[in-house]
């Protein structure tokens, strides 16, 4: 069975009717995202693997991708491509991070509890310590052009619900995955239904995602976990506790969703 089976047999939702509402004079409807299932992919660079899972499978509708790594014109570049084939924009809009955070009303941060020293630095050679918790660290953040960009896309008229969702909305910020994830779903500000968890540490990862790191020890504090998980490359090495193995869904079937099939894991109850 592809996963995409697995969770339409599974866990299919309809479209949330704001969703279907929405149009161009509207407001960015944040209430109503947050409030819905809400996919969750840092480090994602410019894949498209959850957006196609998801909403190929009616599973789920609202996805937040984050990534320091990708610039708004490299985003905005590939949605021109299109970046999520026969799917095109039809809302659109642009705010800062920092007033994007602020509307968490000063969320407590949660990466503090565990000492800036605990992050796993990338080996970058003679550059290893370049992305630790560092003055250079810091310095490197603030050289970074933060961007928070929400989109609504829409399926292309002549599909029908056997291609995919008839829209989904993606909100994908240009910035450090940790502090997003404080914000959100450690201060329990949005509904976290699923998750991917890839290192690569290709875009420079200071800290890692996987099992025992920062991210994992920020949900394990404040017992916020997914029901669904994604791991990279099929080997289940980076799964955190707690979750067991989807045998029934073959990731080796799914190389169409994106560069890397993966491996689904839900928990446990």
């Amino acid at each position: 069975m592809k996963q995409t089976e697995y969770l339409y047999n599974n866990y299919r939702e309809d479209i949330p009717a704001w969703l279907l509402e929405i149009d161009n004079e509207s407001r960015i409807p944040w209430k109503e995202f947050f409030s819905s299932r809400t996919v969750f992919y840092p480090g994602s660079w410019l894949d498209p693997y959850t957006v196609n899972a998801f909403t190929r499978s009616h599973s789920a509708h609202c996805f937040v991708n984050v990534d320091y790594n990708v610039s708004k014109e490299q985003l905005e570049a590939e949605l021109k491509k299109p970046l999520f084939s026969r799917y095109t924009v039809i809302y659109e809009r642009d705010i800062t991070e920092s007033i994007f955070l602020a509307m968490f009303k000063q969320p407590y941060s949660y990466i503090l509890d565990f000492g800036l020293e605990n992050g796993s630095s990338y080996d970058f050679g003679d550059n290893r310590n370049f992305f630790s918790y560092s003055p250079e660290h810091l310095e490197f953040f603030d050289s970074i052009k933060h961007f928070v960009k929400f989109l609504v896309l829409e399926r292309d008229a002549e599909l029908s619900d056997t291609f995919g969702a008839e829209r989904f909305a993606l909100l994908f910020i240009g910035g450090d995955a940790f502090p997003v994830f404080n914000a959100l779903y450690a201060n329990k500000n949005a509904n976290l239904f699923a998750m991917l968890i890839d290192d690569y540490g290709y875009g420079a990862q200071y800290a890692y995602y996987r099992r025992g790191e920062l991210l994992h020890k920020i949900a394990q504090k404040r017992k916020v976990f997914p029901e669904l998980m994604l791991t990279e490359r099929c080997n289940g090495e980076s799964m955190w506790n707690g979750f067991e193995f989807v045998k029934e869904a073959d990731c080796n079937e799914e190389r169409c969703l994106g560069s890397v099939p993966r491996k689904l894991y839900r928990r446990e109850v």
